[in-house]
């Protein structure tokens, strides 16, 4: 089983680009596989989102021009969280993650009709028209986000961004084309295709839908026999046959050498979130970054994020890995790779001074 686990870390390191830097077509692939993705964590409200690590050109300046012509848009996705998806694909993220509005409030009707008539319209225009405070408005334009009656265009960097009533900005999209069950089904085959093997627990962290929901949906795709169970250290996972019968081809001594420092937002970081939070728990500090090796993490950057320069405190390297500290170089260079140290300086690594 050991050997198997090996196999399906070289299958994810491959799967998820970090093998070799991807051109733009296999970038454009691989946004959609993870989606919906999320800008960095702890980043300027109205960057792009990026995915770190995987393109061989700059992907800030690449989706900020995507979404400058729409082909990517904004969304309230996980947890209402903002993300992004290709707008081709919008209807499939609408069958997953629509809330529909149980009523529409005095105040939300008010919003809807202010920016029927007036949009697009920024939130200071909407406090200005309504006399609302931005405290009140913002929570009603999230549920109208996530209700999608609403979109919010981020067509650039700026703070400033309006918003327009969804459905008069895009009359062809067709908000029954897939059902619930139809929609997660493709997703969990998405992420299924990126992990090779997966539990409940990852598709969980990542996708932020009900437990329930999903292990009924993993059933159906087994009875499909898309999926195949498969237990590895004593999880019940899943892997689809095409796989099982082709991880041999996958070997971490083919696999990428270097080590990687992931954002907390990272597709990765988000499907593991549950374990990385029993591996590294926060305590005085919080883990800011997770480092990654061959699939495997073995280790974290803690510190605090602040809207001041970050501090980073300390590197902890789990006592597994700890003949990786031999590399402690290639460490602090991979951190350095999503931190500016002239910034923010490491001030420590496995607790000694720097």
């Amino acid at each position: 089983m050991i050997e198997l686990y090996d196999n399906i870390l070289a299958l994810r390191m491959e799967r998820m680009g970090f093998n070799e830097r991807l051109d733009r077509d296999q970038y454009r692939d691989l946004f959609r596989l993870m989606s919906p993705v999320m800008p960095l964590y702890w980043t300027m409200p109205g960057n792009p989102p990026v995915i770190q690590h995987r393109a061989d050109f700059s992907d800030f300046q690449y989706n900020d021009k995507m979404r400058s012509r729409r082909e990517i848009v904004k969304g309230r996705f996980q947890n209402g969280g903002v993300a992004y998806v290709f707008f081709d694909e919008i209807e499939l993220f609408i069958a997953v993650y629509q809330k529909r509005l149980q009523r529409i409030t005095p105040k939300m009707d008010e919003i809807i009709s202010l920016i029927e008539h007036e949009g697009p319209i920024n939130v200071k225009g909407i406090k200005e028209v309504l006399g609302m405070y931005v405290k009140d408005i913002t929570p009603y334009l999230h549920k109208l986000q996530t209700a999608f009656l609403v979109f919010e265009d981020q067509k650039s960097v700026e703070w400033d961004r309006g918003y327009y009533l969804f459905q008069s900005e895009f009359p062809e999209v067709n908000f029954n084309r897939y059902s619930y069950s139809e929609a997660l089904k493709i997703l969990l085959m998405r992420f299924q295709s990126l992990m090779g093997w997966f539990d409940s627990v990852m598709v969980e962290g990542f996708y932020k839908l009900p437990k329930k929901e999903l292990q009924k949906a993993i059933d159906e795709l087994v009875n499909e026999m898309k999926l195949l169970p498969l237990t590895i250290n004593e999880k019940k996972g899943y892997i689809s046959p095409s796989d099982l019968s082709s991880l041999q081809e996958f070997s971490l001594s083919k696999t990428s050498n270097q080590i990687f420092s992931l954002n907390k937002n990272d597709f990765y970081v988000k499907a593991m979130e549950p374990t990385l939070k029993i591996l590294f728990p926060k305590k005085e500090y919080e883990p800011m970054y997770y480092l990654m090796y061959q699939g495997q993490f073995i280790g974290a950057v803690y510190g605090k994020f602040r809207i001041r320069p970050d501090e980073l405190e300390d590197v902890i390297i789990l006592k597994s890995y700890e003949y990786l500290i031999n590399r402690k170089n290639d460490i602090i260079k991979a951190i350095g790779k999503t931190c500016d140290f002239e910034v923010s300086p490491l001030k420590r690594f496995m607790g000694e001074q720097l």
